[in-house]
């Protein structure tokens, strides 16, 4: 059995409204502070905003709202597994989500983690 301690979990946070499958541009949105990065989706822009402590991915708004992909960092006591299934029970607790997917993944560095793509009506 492993110890439970607090770690900094980075939530990434895909805010979709009726995306398509975007392809991919060679541009990274990256920091090397909280080694993480990920491919620019193509069309999109990627923007520093006050509300974030991370550049944000932005697309065109589509009625009424800005499709967006951002990074945020939150204290967690317990594992990403945990974490992962607390943020997935949260979203199913707001009406208006649709949960699209969701997939493990592997880091470069060997760090295995959960991605989770949903929508939400504003």
């Amino acid at each position: 059995m492993f110890a439970q301690k607090t770690v900094p979990v980075f939530a990434a946070t895909i805010a979709a409204f009726a995306l398509a499958a975007p392809g991919y541009a060679q541009t990274m949105v990256s920091s090397t502070e909280a080694g993480f990065s990920y491919p620019l989706p193509a069309g999109w822009s990627a923007q520093t905003v006050p509300q974030s402590e991370y550049t944000v991915a932005l697309v065109a708004t589509r009625g009424g709202f800005t499709p967006n992909i951002n990074v945020v960092r939150e204290a967690f006591v317990g594992t990403v597994d945990a974490y992962f299934k607390a943020s997935k029970k949260a979203f199913g607790q707001v009406p208006t989500a649709r949960i699209v997917s969701e997939t493990r993944f592997t880091t470069k560095s060997g760090v295995r983690g959960w991605k989770m793509v949903y929508t939400n009506t504003m």
